[in-house]
Order: C-alpha cells, then structure tokens, then sequence
C-alpha cells in the first residue's frame, strides 16, 4: 500500500535536474521501508553535535548537544507524523487525551501554550485566592523515555501496523555517535 503519495510538483531549485528524478525513487524508497517495517540502519545513526550557547563556553552547561540526523531519516519522519500523528490530534476519540497538549502539534506552541496557562490561572483567581502552579522541565524527556512505553501507548491509537511495527524497528537500535570534530574529552563530559 503506497502510503506517501507521489509528488507530481516541479521546482525551479533542483539545478536543472527535474523533481521527478528524486521525488520518484524516494517515494518508493519510504513506501517500501513503511511496508516492510523496516528502517534502513543508516537511518538510525545519529550524530552529536555540541553547539556553544554562550560566545566563550567553558563548562559542558555551556554547550548544547544537537542530535543531526540523516535527512531521509527525518524526511520520513515528517510524513509519517503528518500522515498518522496529527490524524490522532485532531480525532475527536482522542481530543480529551491532548486538550493541553501543545507541542508537536500542527497547531500548538510556545505562545499558544503561555495564553493557555494565563486564561487558566486569570479563570482560577477569579474565584480563589490563590493559585499555586508547578512547572517542569522536560527538556531531554525523549533521551530518558522508555521506548517501550512508548510504543504500548502507540498501540491504544488507531495507527495501521506497519506504521506501529515500523516505529519498533526505528527505536530499536538507534545508533547516536559523536561528531568527528568533537573530541572525546568533551563527548564523555555530555554523557554525564
């Protein structure tokens, strides 16, 4: 079954070469990875990469790890979150589930998610004196999620099979790795 349609659009930004001629074989190249539920294991390799968020870094606190990933990876990954993700957002069997769900959301945000917490809390004080608010941080939730979990609550929506057991194969065995131009002193700091 040929879940990513193929794209029949021409663009002026292929050099000359027609997007016919990389539209088609990709296409087919994820339609097969999605159909067999495999994922090719170049596609599970990622790089690590610190970026520096100060202009001088001196500690690891310093430095952001950016995780680049292959880009038919993360091609395929774009197609399949719109193609079965955002279905699940926008389902009116699961909108109680995400009511306050904002990121990876076709419609969610920062701004949204700040204009929602503000109505609740202006709502709340209208009728109480106070209103304590606890916040958390998930910045590096996905690094310390159990796939496993993952994948149990994936299996209470309604996603074809391939997507679900294509899913599995990608989580298992991703391959993170440190960038060449890190050296390792600095890789095992971000490991801590």
């Amino acid at each position: 079954m040929a879940y990513f349609p193929y794209v029949r659009h021409h663009t002026p930004y292929c050099h000359g070469v027609g997007w016919n001629l990389f539209a088609r074989p990709v296409t087919h190249l994820f339609n097969l990875s999605l159909n067999s539920s495999i994922v090719p294991s170049q596609w599970k390799a990622s790089r690590i990469t610190p970026i520096p968020k100060t202009a001088q870094p001196a500690t690891r606190q310093d430095y952001r790890p950016i995780s680049i990933t292959p880009i038919l990876s993360r091609l395929m990954e774009k197609g399949l979150v719109r193609s079965f993700i955002y279905p699940i957002f926008l389902s009116p069997d699961y909108s109680h589930s995400f009511c306050d769900q904002f990121a990876f959301r076709p419609t969610g945000s920062t701004t949204y998610a700040l204009i929602y917490l503000l109505h609740q809390i202006t709502s709340l004080l209208q009728h109480n004196d106070n209103v304590h608010l606890i916040a958390l941080d998930f910045t590096k939730a996905f690094n310390t999620i159990r796939h496993h979990s993952l994948i149990s609550k994936m299996c209470t929506y309604a996603v074809p099979d391939c997507f679900h057991n294509w899913l599995v194969d990608y989580l298992r065995g991703h391959i993170k790795q440190r960038s060449p131009k890190t050296n390792l002193r600095f890789y095992l700091l971000m490991q801590v």
